[in-house]
């Protein structure tokens, strides 16, 4: 470090900036100019940061200034020792009212492999919450791409907050900045190198920017950078941003994108969570100590949360990018899928079964059989005809089920068709480099595609879903091919050759690791140079490939509610930050695999994350052939997903949990026990819609500080308090599950966990019939009574709460009860919300329970009961606001330390004391 350098620093203590020796900060910052001369290779320097792209060779790779040597899974054409050069340093800084605003120029030549350096750069770092603040760097002279805020909206904050848990400092010379907290000091960000050879500095070309952090603590645990099908806890190596229509291959990019990433610290408990607000293309390399982020375009623009506990840092986040949608109630309910369907007898057929075997069932689903020709708004004449299909809908609503079809996004180019006729009229498709309507080709053939970057476009979505619902009333969409999936690279027909950018969009100089091998951008989607728009600014499909699915799903969601005048339901494949706040997310075209039911677990506990809580996976697989074990555990594990559907693909024999006798028990079994937690499941989705949070969820989110819970993913937790321990191999008879310092109660039996007070792994017996989910003391659950056929019937029947004993005899809880449809029901406060209160004595023996809060809704429904698990004794004697319950209603099981009190009969409307001893 040059001696003119110094540290600047600002945060928690006030805007002013004030001289900072280098040995005052918490950590070091040392550079080694490299010398432009040739390279120097170190064969033996891991990990390699790679130069090539798939297929290169040797004279290729050197003819780059770069070094060659074959080795094994690493990159076999790698940079030269510490890269590119170090480039930038600040040259001036200005204070501003909740910030500071820099300028970056360029020192000294780096690399052109990948073009040239930009120079001069802006940092703006803004202030903005105070467990929030933004970094963002940019070129000050170019308008370079940025997320549209129409899109993706981000607020402009100019004040400061009163007080702040994180500081901001920085190094003139080479440039590094660095964001602590300010409550510990530990590093949250860093982007300055520990020594010469560990990462670049930052590098900032037009279709190239790098820039990478330090990851210390004492463990390096880190979470997010979906989408992808893997473990939960992330390892070492790179995880790529680009949305792709892929059958679900494991550590490859697939349908959609979140370059959102946290870190735990176990010691402390703390965590902190880095996103980096871009659609562009990016390979982020995760490594021993540090992270890296290479990208295609646009600019960088961070936003650093800092929590400091999990939740904290999801809940932060999701307050920024938007909060999670609140789906309808129905949409909580079993649903049912085929591809391959071929006509509408066979989908009444499907849903007779179900009746017949007594199954659950609230939605019937229909892909893309159904349409004429596979084209969107239309129904095949003869094998789904439309006075038979209205009958149909007819009766699924008298019967209180519902209706959800397919619709991709590839509108079939066909004059007097007429969403192709309209989206001509409209100008809402997506346009070539020329000019004209891009043409692609997915199902029904050569296909245009909406504008919906557009928000006009809506209008055009609207249209064609209203004029289709008019004469068949569905009840939700199912949004799939957004990535958006091509059946060919590119253009389809005659290859745009005027292309007047300069540069060639679809095969960039750095090279992304697209389907694991560094494929071409236009790889089975559209050319990089379509060009989208809003109004009059044309955007590249370079730029905002990863967004289509999101616009989508805002001009879906925004359609159905326009017309329907009630809540949405859609499902995406593909996503994006923020696309919880529309739509739901299923994890896609999965195989039936056991490996496939275990990722289906860090799939849904990753999208949970990321603020897409209504999520599950396709029971029992999509691809392949399913067996009756397989599709009876996988039953017992759907139960629980926030989405729960059971899907196949058409060469898939059928699936439905009919076919197998022993399938059907399990599924009447697991799915009544669903229906009656539905409440507890609908008041977790309400919070995660009011105030940011996660309806499955990791054991390290409940538990932070046990080490142990830090890499568990064939466990999770359904809201704070169950867990869910279930078999995941095949011919398995017993599980082993971790139990996290508490109190655990088994649902079924109320027996106790041992030893509460320290965390401990325990062999649970596992029979076919059985999937082990425990219930964690100091709970209050609310639950329906006699779960029937259906959501809306069981909805209606009386309530009971089971109360789950703490160590000090203790317990809370809440409900959220609405009509479960309505539209605005939190800004109208058109809903009931309760907090229950448990307090007991002589180990529980005696106690009360109490119920308050604010009753916005009047349901006109009672408490039929409470259920306490971990009582010492029986109580004999009790009263209901005040009236005595008679000793008959009062059933104590001192084998399982349970005491029932039944009959209440006590308003849901109204507050509610119920006293024992």
């Amino acid at each position: 470090v040059s001696t003119q350098s110094t540290g600047r620093l600002f945060g928690s203590v006030g805007m002013s900036l004030s001289l900072t020796s280098i040995a005052q900060l918490a950590f070091f910052f040392v550079f080694v100019v490299i010398s432009l001369s040739a390279p120097t290779c170190n064969n033996n320097k891991f990990p390699r940061q790679d130069c090539g792209y798939s297929g290169i060779n040797q004279q290729q790779c050197e003819a780059k200034g770069c070094c060659w040597n074959p080795y094994e899974h690493d990159p076999w054409c790698f940079f030269p020792n510490g890269g590119t050069v170090q480039t930038y340093t600040i040259v001036s800084v200005t204070p501003t009212q909740n910030g500071i605003t820099a300028i970056l120029k360029k020192t000294l030549n780096g690399s052109t492999i990948y073009g040239d350096d930009i120079t001069p750069l802006t940092m703006t770092v803004y202030m903005e919450t105070e467990t929030r603040i933004r970094i963002k760097i940019f070129d000050p002279n170019t308008d370079r791409y940025e997320i549209p805020q129409v899109v993706f909206s981000r607020p402009t904050i100019t004040t400061k907050p009163p007080s702040v848990d994180y500081r901001f400092s920085y190094i003139d010379n080479p440039f590094g900045f660095a964001v602590t907290r300010a409550s510990t000091g530990a590093v949250l960000f860093n982007s300055s190198s520990p020594s010469s050879d560990s990462f670049n500095g930052l590098t900032f070309k037009d279709q190239y920017l790098e820039i990478s952090t330090q990851i210390l603590g004492s463990s390096q645990n880190l979470y997010g950078l979906g989408e992808k099908v893997r473990p939960l806890l992330l390892d070492s190596r790179t995880y790529t941003m680009w949305n792709a229509d892929v059958q679900t291959p494991v550590n490859q990019n697939i349908y959609g994108s979140h370059p959102f990433f946290m870190q735990l610290d176990a010691s402390t408990g703390d965590a902190y969570g880095v996103f980096l607000a871009s659609s562009n293309g990016m390979d982020v390399t995760v490594s021993e100590g540090y992270v890296t982020y290479r990208v295609i375009g646009g600019i960088f623009d961070f936003y650093i949360f800092t929590g400091p506990s999990p939740a904290d840092v999801v809940s932060q986040y999701q307050n920024f990018i938007g909060l999670p949608h609140l789906p309808p109630y129905w949409g909580l309910g079993w649903h049912q899928c085929k591809y391959g369907w071929h006509t509408l007898d066979v989908v009444e057929g499907v849903v007779a079964k179900y009746k017949e075997n007594n199954i659950p069932l609230d939605t019937i689903w229909t892909d893309i059989d159904y349409m004429n020709a596979y084209k969107d708004f239309t129904w095949d004449p003869d094998r789904f005809p439309v006075s038979q299909v209205q009958q149909f809908i007819n009766t699924l609503h008298s019967n209180g089920q519902h209706y959800v079809l397919i619709t991709d996004p590839g509108i079939f180019i066909e004059v007097g068709y007429k969403p192709y006729d309209d989206g001509l009229t409209d100008r809402a498709f997506v346009l070539d480099a020329n000019g004209a309507v891009f043409h692609g080709r997915v199902w029904p053939g050569t296909t245009a595609f909406p504008n919906f970057l557009d928000p006009n476009t809506t209008n055009y979505w609207q249209s064609q879903i209203e004029y289709f619902l008019s004469s068949t009333p569905i009840d939700g969409l199912w949004i799939d091919m957004n990535e958006i999936s091509n059946f060919c690279n590119g253009e389809c027909e005659t290859p745009v050759s005027d292309r007047k950018l300069g540069f060639d969009p679809n095969n960039p100089p750095y090279a992304i690791n697209n389907f694991n091998g560094r494929a071409a951008l236009n790889s089975r989607t559209i050319s990089m140079d379509a060009v989208h728009s809003i109004g009059d600014k044309k955007y590249l499909e370079y730029d905002v490939h990863n967004l289509f699915g999101l616009t989508e799903s805002i001009a879906t969601k925004t359609a159905l509610e326009n017309i329907k005048k009630e809540r949405s339901f859609v499902i995406s494949r593909s996503t994006f930050p923020s696309s919880g706040k529309h739509t739901g997310h299923w994890l896609g075209d999965n195989h039936s695999e056991w490996s496939d039911l275990y990722y289906s677990i860090p799939g849904v506990l990753n999208m949970a994350m990321f603020g897409v809580p209504l999520v599950g996976a396709d029971t029992c697989g999509f691809v392949g052939t399913t067996t009756e074990e397989l599709c009876g555990r996988w039953q017992q594990v759907a139960a629980f997903y926030p989405f729960a559907r059971n899907h196949a693909d058409i060469n898939s024999p059928e699936q439905e949990p009919y076919i197998w006798p022993s399938v059907a028990n399990i599924t009447r079994q697991m799915l009544g026990i669903r229906y009656s937690l539905l409440p507890y499941f609908y008041t977790l989705f309400f919070y995660a819609h009011t105030q940011g949070s996660t309806v499955w969820r990791p054991l390290f989110f409940e538990f932070p500080t046990d080490a142990k819970t830090v890499s568990i993913d064939t466990q999770f937790m359904v809201g704070p308090a169950i867990l869910v321990t279930p078999v995941l191999t095949s011919g398995a008879t017993t599980v082993s599950g971790y139990f996290p310092a508490s109190v655990w109660y088994d649902f079924y039996t109320g027996a106790q966990v041992p030893n509460p007070s320290q965390g401990r792994t325990v062999n649970l017996d596992a029979p076919f019939e059985k999937i082990n989910f425990h219930l964690r003391g100091g709970y209050v659950i609310p639950t329906n009574i006699k779960p029937q056929l259906t959501t809306s019937a069981t909805r209606k029947n009386p309530f009971q709460l089971i109360v789950t004993l703490d160590l000090n005899g203790n317990a809370k809880g809440s409900l959220v009860w609405d009509d479960g449809i309505s539209l605005n029901v939190v800004n109208q406060k058109a809903y009931s919300e309760i907090s229950f209160n448990v307090q007991t004595q002589s180990s529980g023996s005696s106690g009360q329970l109490s119920a308050s809060g604010t009753f916005g809704y009047i349901s006109g429904q009672t408490y039929d009961s409470v259920y306490i698990y971990g009582v010492g004794s029986a109580p004999t004697k009790a009263s209901v606001n005040g009236n005595s319950i008679s000793s008959n209603n009062i059933v104590y099981d001192a084998e399982a330390k349970t005491v029932l009190f039944h009959g209440l009969s006590a308003s849901l409307d109204k507050p509610l004391t119920l006293s024992w001893s």
